[in-house]
């Protein structure tokens, strides 16, 4: 879209059965580059952020309650 706003689409689902744990689309993300790190918002909450070798993705599930999933390549 921009050098400051994208379109993100993120498919995770369970190894086990393929069911769906995390699928979203979202367009307007907001791109922060600060160092060496780049930080993603939408609708001014922090979602993701990429350091390195490490992605951490934020969400809340269906009772509202926040976590965390972090991978490293």
């Amino acid at each position: 879209m921009s050098a400051t706003e994208v379109k993100i689409k993120l498919d995770i689902r369970l190894k086990s059965t393929n069911a769906e744990f995390m699928v979203v689309e979202a367009s307007g993300v907001n791109v922060v580059k600060s160092g060496d790190a780049v930080d993603f918002f939408y609708d001014s909450e922090r979602i993701a952020g990429v350091k390195g070798n490490k992605i951490i993705l934020n969400g809340v599930d269906d009772d509202g309650v926040h976590f965390t999933i972090s991978g490293v390549k």
